[in-house]
């Protein structure tokens, strides 16, 4: 399985999703946001389309 691409834009350090968790949730309807821990991304966040996409 090929990974994911993504642009730098789409990075955000552990440390801004609770500070910002609106601004994300809004960037996350339009691309996935990659959240990343100790400079690796761990967790995705996606909004609800994408996601019901992801089980067709």
């Amino acid at each position: 399985m090929a990974k994911p691409t993504f642009t730098a834009d789409q990075l955000v350090s552990s440390s801004v999703p609770s500070k910002k968790f609106g601004e994300l949730r809004k960037k996350a309807k339009q691309q996935p946001q990659f959240i990343t821990e100790n400079g690796a991304v761990d967790t995705v966040l996606v909004g609800y389309e994408y996601y019901e996409q992801l089980f067709e």
